[in-house]
């Protein structure tokens, strides 16, 4: 397939999808689903914009392949500035859910009580799941069109379509949870948070979710992407607060799991060391959904080529400078567990 057709073919596909919220909560379903923001922009994105911009993933499933298919995946996707109009944005929820669901992080968020900690798990994981779906139906199609099983990266396109099946499938039970908290009315006691707060104003911002795996002890990862589920989801949102401060919210729904508790007890270690620089590294790194200021994120020179690229699946701290302790942000900056 042409470049063009897969633009197209990826645009169809994400146009054509229906409101996450219509499963549980159709009755109140306004139609089709607009383009909604998963990191609110007059609250949030505005904070760092500049000229209106901010620094994204242009994260298009269709320029990845026709990246992969011209460079043989040496190439990588980076950072490029869009619009806070279109940042961040996904056709996940129709007008009125979008106006309900969300309209405590919506705003200055003054305190983490749990009404506010379900909206943010809810649209962490929900955009993750629009984008999970939408690339499974992709990825479909391209292993169906003419040539498809003749094409060198066919073996590569159907072993990411199998994860993203075992991924969608844990998004869909996150979400469950989420809706029911809805749906009874009543207030939020299955989804859970540990929220860090800081006294600076970090220069970027990010919502999405990812499977805990390891502790970030000594040579050991963060996260470790496989084929099988190791652990539920973990919601993460970096974001600004009502006083225009950072914060960096781990929403959850198991907290019994043995690999959420050493995640979250580990991460208590680091709360020292250079805490905020390591939430925002790893943001920069494995979401798809970063955002960042554009002067900042063009200065990072050394870190663009060293850690960004490099990520942390290839990091090891006897071969390269150690993550933890680095000072990525350049700011003097205080922590707290406030949740």
């Amino acid at each position: 397939m042409t470049r063009k057709e897969l633009e197209d073919l990826d645009k169809k596909i994400k146009a054509n999808q229906i409101c996450i919220a219509h499963n549980f909560d159709a009755a109140h379903c306004s139609g089709e689903p607009i383009t909604s923001h998963s990191i609110a922009r007059s609250e949030q994105l505005k904070r760092i914009a500049e000229n209106d911009k901010v620094c994204v993933w242009n994260n298009s499933i269709s320029k990845c392949f026709h990246l992969m298919d011209e460079s043989g995946g040496t190439q990588k996707t980076l950072f490029e500035p869009w619009t806070i109009q279109k940042a961040s944005t996904f056709e996940g929820f129709c007008n009125c859910h979008d106006t309900q669901l969300f309209n405590l992080i919506d705003k200055p968020i003054t305190s983490f009580n749990d009404e506010v900690i379900l909206q943010l798990h809810y649209r962490a994981m929900s955009y993750e799941y629009f984008h999970k779906k939408a690339s499974i139906e992709f990825l479909e199609k391209i292993l169906s069109s003419d040539g498809a099983d003749k094409n060198l990266l066919y073996d590569m396109v159907e072993t990411t379509k199998e994860r993203d099946v075992i991924a969608l499938n844990d998004l869909k039970k996150e979400i469950s949870v989420c809706e029911k908290a809805f749906s009874t009315k009543n207030a939020n006691k299955d989804v859970k948070a540990i929220v860090f707060s800081f006294d600076v104003m970090a220069p970027v911002m990010c919502t999405g979710g990812w499977v805990p795996s390891h502790t970030i002890d000594k040579k050991t990862v963060l996260f470790h992407e496989d084929m099988k589920s190791l652990a539920p989801l973990i919601g993460m949102t970096l974001g600004i607060d009502a006083n225009n401060k950072s914060f960096w919210a781990l929403t959850y729904t198991d907290d019994t799991n043995i690999h959420v508790k050493k995640f979250l007890e580990s991460l208590k270690k680091y709360l020292n060391k250079r805490f905020l620089d390591i939430a925002v590294l790893f943001c920069l790194q494995k979401s798809q959904n970063a955002c960042c200021r554009p002067s900042w994120y063009n200065g990072l020179q050394k870190w663009r080529k060293d850690f960004i690229d490099r990520g942390f699946n290839e990091m090891d701290e006897s071969l390269h400078k150690p993550v933890v302790g680095v000072n990525l942000l350049n700011l003097v900056y205080a922590v707290k567990q406030i949740v």
